[in-house]
């Protein structure tokens, strides 16, 4: 027997691989992992025998099953009988419908689901005001708590329309890197994808959508489109968040140009987040109207409103001007690790002297005295333009900790001698 006690198979070339392999024998597999190959030949003549193995026997034990490989029809019927299966990576061939998705909500323990798209998909916007109503009878009877979904954000929407139901604990949304122009435009769907999460489940814990595209400067965006209009309840459905750890959006464009500094508003006292990322996409439309950010005196907001935060990426204005009188330090003090300024514009960071970089600095220390990071988010390309004077700070903030570490250290010194002094008097 073929390696009868293998439990994990990775997939990454299907050259040499033909129809007599005794893949069937392998019964006790538990994950199984299959990256798309360039070659279609052997790419089918590998997923059919894999098709006829699961089918046979060997998904028995399996657990976990990532396919990038693009879903075949036979697959579709195999799924639903894997009764041990509780975490699935698929790839879908564009366009797709809901009535794409319909037969996993028949995988009985499904609880993990990530999904992707290949092609180009259609633009099919929600109707206006109707953006979180039901379209089809089998949607959000899925009972997986956990989504992942790669691709143009009309696929995301509509992905997230048909599963996210109350059980969805954690949505993580992927925008491709290289949208077609049209899809492009979808971004302004974001808000509405993330209330469908708020609103079907208000005990969150994870809601994540980014992008790390560029636009080419020409989008025809349409401000006023109704079907994207950000919605009167989407900031109550913010505030009855309770139980979320990771909130994310980042590079993404908002049709309301006061949609940062109302999240930070709107958003409760939230003991267990600990990662908060807020990075707009600035888009300036025919009369250079751009997005309102929050300024350097939210950040003492945010110290207030979630104690428990440990990482925190955040465009800000009206850099490098900060209060003029700093919040007290409180003790032990915040316990952020990772603060990441993105400026909304490159000289809103390159035109910082140190004679702004030294309160800039101040501020930051008596609000963060545990920073360890405010730097590596920038040094991969370093595309802000903002590594040099971001650096700048770091060492000023570094210096700042030394000098307070030393002076607990001679306080503690001292403490010690006076005690021995008193001991032997």
């Amino acid at each position: 027997m073929l390696f009868p006690k293998l439990t994990s198979l990775s997939v990454h070339s299907a050259e040499g691989i033909n129809s007599i392999l005794p893949f069937h024998l392998l019964t006790k597999l538990r994950t199984i992992y299959v990256s798309d190959f360039t070659d279609d030949a052997s790419k089918k003549t590998f997923l059919s025998v894999l098709g006829a193995a699961l089918a046979s026997g060997s998904s028995a034990t399996l657990a976990k099953l990532t396919l990038k490989a693009t879903i075949w029809s036979q697959l579709t019927l195999l799924l639903p009988t894997m009764s041990t299966l509780n975490d699935l990576t698929l790839a879908f061939s564009a366009p797709v419908k809901m009535e794409c998705f319909v037969f996993l909500n028949s995988i009985p323990h499904l609880k993990t689901l990530s999904l992707a798209i290949y092609g180009t998909n259609d633009a099919i916007y929600p109707e206006a005001g109707k953006q979180l109503m039901k379209t089809h009878p089998e949607q959000r009877k899925s009972k997986i708590t956990s989504l992942t979904v790669e691709g143009d954000p009309f696929f995301i929407f509509w992905s997230a329309s048909f599963f996210c139901g109350p059980s969805v604990h954690t949505f993580v949304g992927k925008v491709s890197t290289n949208l077609r122009h049209h899809l492009t435009l979808g971004l302004l769907l974001v808000p509405h994808t993330l209330e469908m999460v708020m609103v079907n489940n208000p005990k969150v814990q994870k809601l994540s959508i980014e992008w790390d595209g560029e636009l080419s400067g020409n989008e025809p965006w349409d401000w006023e489109d109704e079907r994207v209009a950000l919605s009167d309840s989407f900031y109550t459905s913010l505030s009855k968040l309770r139980n979320i750890t990771a909130l994310s959006l980042k590079n993404i464009p908002m049709t309301d140009m006061n949609f940062f500094p109302q999240v930070l508003a709107s958003l409760p006292a939230l003991p267990s987040l600990r990662t908060l990322s807020l990075v707009p996409l600035q888009v300036a439309d025919d009369d250079d109207e751009v997005e309102i950010l929050p300024t350097p005196a939210d950040l003492a907001t945010i110290r207030t409103k979630f104690p428990s935060l440990q990482h925190l990426t955040i465009s800000l204005q009206d850099l490098p001007d900060v209060p003029q009188d700093p919040p007290d330090m409180m003790h032990p003090g915040h316990g952020l690790r990772s603060l990441f300024i993105v400026p909304a514009w490159i000289d809103d960071i390159n035109e910082i002297s140190m004679s702004n970089l030294i309160p800039l600095t101040t501020y930051l220390d008596r609000l963060f005295p545990h920073l360890s990071d405010v730097t590596s988010y920038f040094e991969k390309d370093n595309k802000s333009g903002a590594l040099e004077s971001l650096q700048s700070l770091d060492q000023l903030l570094k210096s700042y900790q030394n000098i307070r570490r030393e002076a607990v250290q001679f306080g503690q010194s001292v403490s010690t001698a006076a005690a021995s002094r008193a001991s032997t008097s």
